[in-house]
């Protein structure tokens, strides 16, 4: 049989493999039984592997897509197994691993896939070692097992389209969904209950050609809080939401409401003004371009207010507390004689219990999901203003690759999302006002005297933050003058305008 000629130029080698899954070899490393013996690793472990294969300076076996038995799938390189030895204590190879799932690779050259062929045949063929190839049947799991494909089974052929190997008529896209926050927040629980089934509802309504296999990992279960638009960037997931609050190195102007605080409790008027600075400023669209991410839609909170263990009604109650504050919002107590404590959703309530922290500045819908009140049962309605704080984006590669239909049922779904989630977040945030009072929480209003005097205590926030955005050739003031200009103009009572 002629010598495998790999694609890298490594001619009659196999490249040395670089990337290791253990939990891949358990069921193949010497353990002496004749039986098959089985593993399993997640999908989603192998996806965040491949996503980072460009980054390998060593040559690994990533052919790309082929079919067996007429079935995509996608060659991912594992390298042997510590320890793992064959028949008189030889370490055993082991082979590439096969995942059926719709390949992100766009063609394989045929030659590729001829010399792909004769390098398989060998191992397949050998009787006195294990190969363990992965055979992707069910949406979660992989599993492994050395004597499942036959030479007899090996199929080949190349320029695999997206979702080849689907229902005849209908082709299958897979999609995995994220996000850093569990569904108990309204932004994730309308992505999986209005975004996701929209997306299906418009690909069935233009004639079901294609139908979209979701795997949903919210809750941090696949990529962290804050680190959202990179894993979506690297492909570790292909869509999600990306909380701009806590990447604003990464998009610095669509922060512009944080450092603008004191400004309309309204949902609406935010969403609207940033969506309009968005289409009009191009700094703001092009970074989500930048990024590898397409924008499909944005999401407001409702209004800031601050939850305590302790009753406020002017600032000077604030000396020495320590308060939990997400990202930008710190700059709210700057000046009040209170010390920032950083914090997010996911860890308010255990900061407060535990005394990390004194209260925590946050909004009604966010933390009615935590139950803060149980904690931080008194709420002050400071009304610091609704605020932008991050969008549903999908991967641009991956959604470049997309059949123009499924694109546009995307984009459609995502405009769609952004008006019922504005909708259900300014209702949820009345209703659960009443929920949290009737829980025990202690509502009490902070006088417009006093919200102006908390306003004109603290630093210029937004001119120092615009000073510094456009020193980075940013046009921030543009930014700045617009958005306050856009709340004053909506009839917002707002203390002190930032853009002065």
């Amino acid at each position: 049989m002629p010598a495998p000629h790999w694609p890298d130029g490594h001619a009659g080698t196999r490249p040395k493999p670089v990337t290791s899954l253990g939990g891949l070899h358990r069921g193949v490393a010497g353990s002496g039984s004749s039986g098959p013996q089985w593993s399993s690793v997640s999908r989603l472990t192998l996806q965040a592997v491949a996503a980072q294969e460009n980054s390998l300076s060593q040559p690994v076996l990533n052919i790309g897509p082929v079919l067996l038995d007429n079935r995509p799938f996608h060659i991912v390189s594992i390298g042997p197994s510590a320890g793992a030895a064959g028949p008189g204590g030889q370490a055993r190879r082991v082979a590439p691993v096969l995942v059926h799932r719709a390949p992100r690779a766009a063609q394989v050259p045929a030659e590729h896939v001829a010399q792909l062929a004769l390098a398989f045949m060998p191992a397949l063929q050998s009787s006195d070692s294990e190969h363990p190839f992965a055979f992707h049947d069910q949406p979660e799991e992989i599993n492994v097992n050395h004597r499942h494909l036959r030479p007899s089974m090996l199929m080949l052929a190349c320029g695999l389209s997206l979702g080849a190997g689907a229902a005849q008529g209908q082709q299958l896209i897979k999609l995995t969904a994220a996000s850093g926050h569990p569904p108990v927040f309204l932004w994730v629980k309308t992505l999986e209950e209005t975004f996701i089934p929209e997306v299906d509802k418009k690909l069935a309504a233009a004639g079901n050609k294609y139908k979209i296999e979701w795997t949903k990992a919210w809750g941090g279960t696949l990529i962290k809080l804050g680190a959202e638009s990179r894993g979506i960037a690297d492909g570790v997931a292909d869509l999600g939401m990306v909380s701009t609050i806590f990447e604003a190195a990464r998009f610095p102007l669509q922060n512009v409401s944080y450092y603008t605080p004191f400004g309309t409790d309204s949902i609406d008027v935010v969403g609207r003004t940033i969506a309009e600075l968005q289409r009009t400023v191009p700094a703001m669209s092009e970074v989500w371009t930048k990024n590898n991410l397409v924008f499909l839609g944005g999401m407001s909170l409702d209004s800031y207010h601050i939850w305590t263990k302790f009753p406020i009604s002017r600032i000077e109650d604030l000396q020495g507390r320590k308060i939990s504050a997400p990202g930008p919002s710190a700059n709210w107590i700057r000046g009040t004689g209170a010390v920032g404590v950083a914090g997010t959703l996911n860890t308010y309530y255990e900061d407060i219990k535990s005394g990390v922290s004194d209260g925590a500045i946050t909004f009604i819908t966010g933390a009615w999901g935590v139950k803060l009140h149980e904690v931080a049962p008194y709420v002050t309605r400071v009304n610091f203003g609704a605020q932008f704080a991050g969008a549903i984006v999908i991967n641009k590669k991956r959604f470049d690759k997309l059949p123009p239909e499924v694109q546009k049922a995307v984009r459609e779904a995502g405009d769609a999302w952004a008006v019922q989630y504005a909708k259900a977040q300014s209702t949820q945030a009345a209703l659960l006002a009443q929920k949290l009072t009737a829980a025990g929480a202690r509502f009490a209003d902070l006088s417009e005297a006093e919200r102006k005097r908390w306003a004109d205590a603290l630093s210029p926030v937004a001119k120092v933050w615009a000073a510094d955005a456009q020193s980075k050739g940013l046009p921030a003031d543009a930014v700045l003058n617009a958005y306050m200009g856009a709340i004053v103009k909506s009839g917002a009572k707002v203390p002190r305008d930032w853009s002065k």
